[in-house]
C-alpha cells in the first residue's frame, strides 16, 4: 500500500516570498500549514468532495484497491493498493486528469486545478499503515471514507474504521 498526496493548484505559495515562507515552515509546520486551507480551495466548493471521490473509486478493485480517502479544502490524501501492472504514476495522472476536466465544468470555472508534483510514500508494516489510516481519516475534511466503513454517504461525512479483520493492513493473511 501507498498514502497518496496530491494539491490544487493553489494549494501552495507562488511568489518568492511566500515560497521562502513555506520552505522556512518545512520543518514540524509543514502539515499544518498546508493543511489550514491556504489557496482557491476548490475542494471546499458544493459537489466537488463527490466528484472527485467518484474519479477515484472508478477503478477501485481492478486497477487499485482504496483503504482511505480524506478530501480537505486544497489537497486530498489517498490510501491506495495498486494493482501489478498498474503503476501509482499512472493512477495519479489519471485521477488529476479526469478529476480537473470535472471539477472545472462542476464550478464553472477553466485553467489548472492540480499541481504537477504530488507526494508518495511506500507504507512497510500493519503499523505504519494504521498511523496512516488515522492520518488519513483524521484531519478536518471535506468528506472521507475508509473501506470499513462502506462507500455509499460517507464522503462528506466522517470516515470509519479499515478493513475488518487485519487492521486495514493489506500485508496480513
Amino acid at each position: 500500500s501507498q498514502l497518496e498526496a496530491f494539491r490544487d493548484a493553489g494549494g501552495l505559495p507562488m511568489s518568492e516570498e511566500e515560497r521562502a515562507r513555506a520552505l522556512w515552515m518545512l520543518s514540524n509546520k509543514v502539515g499544518k500549514f498546508l493543511d489550514s486551507g491556504y489557496g482557491e480551495c476548490l475542494l471546499d466548493k458544493p459537489g466537488v468532495a463527490r466528484l472527485l471521490s467518484d474519479v477515484v473509486f472508478h477503478d477501485d478493485g481492478t486497477k487499485y484497491f482504496v483503504h482511505a480517502i480524506g478530501i480537505m479544502p486544497n489537497h486530498v490524501h489517498v490510501l491506495v493498493q495498486t494493482v501489478e501492472g498498474y503503476p501509482l504514476k499512472e493512477i495519479v495522472e489519471q485521477w488529476k486528469r479526469i478529476s480537473s476536466h470535472r471539477i472545472n465544468r462542476a464550478i464553472g470555472r477553466r485553467g489548472t486545478v492540480w499541481r504537477e508534483d504530488h507526494y508518495n510514500r511506500i507504507v512497510r508494516d500493519r503499523d505504519e499503515f494504521a498511523n496512516q489510516m488515522n492520518y488519513v481519516c483524521g484531519n478536518d475534511m471535506v468528506g472521507s471514507w475508509s473501506a470499513g466503513a462502506g462507500r455509499a454517504g460517507n464522503v462528506g461525512g466522517s470516515a470509519g474504521a479499515g478493513r475488518a479483520g487485519n487492521g486495514g493492513w493489506p500485508g496480513a493473511g
